[in-house]
């Protein structure tokens, strides 16, 4: 995995305690498809929104603030950011 951007046109929004990503597709204003997250991927989302960033970026702010070791905070991002590439969220 190299230098990746989320798609601009998602939002991250919380309703309660659950966080979900909308995302308003421009073709289809009374559609959206919205993807819910718990608590560390939308710490991850956060950390990535609005800029470039690498896995091992994140996973060095995830691996401080959640008290982890490196490798298993870098394997965790990874597999998230895989999903979420999965689902068109990310472009590498």
């Amino acid at each position: 995995m190299g230098v990746m951007r989320l798609k601009s046109r998602l939002k991250l929004r919380r309703m309660g305690a659950q966080y979900m990503v909308v995302d308003a597709m421009p073709q289809c204003d009374h559609l959206s498809q919205v993807f819910t997250l718990n608590g560390v991927a939308a710490r991850i989302w956060q950390l990535a929104e609005g800029r470039e960033f690498t896995a091992e970026s994140v996973a060095a702010a995830i691996a401080g603030e959640y008290d982890i070791d490196a490798d298993t905070a870098l394997a965790d991002v990874r597999a998230q950011l895989a999903e979420w590439q999965q689902y068109g969220l990310v472009e590498a």
